[in-house]
C-alpha cells in the first residue's frame, strides 16, 4: 500500500510535466531494471512495484536537471527528493542490521537497481528545456550504461541457466 501512495506522490508531477507515456516508460524500465537487478545478486528476493517507484523517484534528477530554468520551486522539489532518498536509505540500514532484513524483507538489489535505472532513464526518455550538447551527451551515455546493464543482467540469466 506504502508503495502505492509514494508512487503517485512522486509520479504526478513527473506526468503533468512531462506526460502520462514518458513517465510510463520509465516506470516500466525501473521494474525491468529492478526485476533483473534482483536475479542477478538477489536470486531469492520477492521483487514487487518498490523498484518502479525508486526509478520514478530518481528520474525526478534528470528531470529537474534538465528543466532547472523553467520549473517553479525546484529548490523544493530537489530537496524533496534527496529527503525521500536520505530518509530510505536510513530505515533500510537500520531494517537490515537491528532485523536481518527479515519481516518485510526489503530486495536492496531491486531498489538500487530501479534507483540507478531512473538515473539513467530519466536522461533518456524525458523532454529538457535546453538542447545543449552537453544533454545530448548525457542522453546518450545514459542509453549505452542502461542497455549495457539490460544485456549484461540478461547474458548473466542465460549463461546462469546453462
Amino acid at each position: 500500500m506504502l508503495n502505492v501512495i509514494i508512487q503517485i506522490m512522486v509520479a504526478f508531477p513527473l506526468e503533468t510535466e512531462q506526460g502520462h507515456g514518458r513517465v510510463l516508460v520509465v516506470y516500466g524500465a525501473g521494474v525491468v531494471a529492478g526485476g533483473l537487478g534482483a536475479s542477478v545478486f538477489e536470486p531469492t528476493a520477492m521483487v514487487g512495484a518498490s523498484a518502479g517507484v525508486y526509478c520514478l523517484l530518481m528520474s525526478h534528477i534528470p528531470h529537474i536537471v534538465m528543466n532547472f530554468q523553467s520549473l517553479s520551486h525546484r529548490y523544493f522539489r530537489l530537496v524533496a527528493v534527496l529527503l525521500l532518498c536520505v530518509s530510505d536509505v536510513i530505515y533500510s540500514i537500520r531494517h537490515c542490521l537491528t532485523k536481518g532484513n527479515l519481516q518485510p524483507r526489503i530486495g536492496v538489489a531491486a531498489h538500487v537497481s530501479g534507483a540507478i535505472c531512473g538515473l539513467l532513464i530519466g536522461f533518456i526518455v524525458y523532454r529538457g528545456a535546453e538542447k545543449t550538447m552537453a544533454f545530448r551527451i548525457a542522453r546518450y551515455a545514459a542509453l549505452l550504461l542502461y542497455v549495457a546493464w539490460i544485456v549484461a543482467t540478461v547474458v548473466y540469466n542465460v549463461e546462469k541457466k546453462f
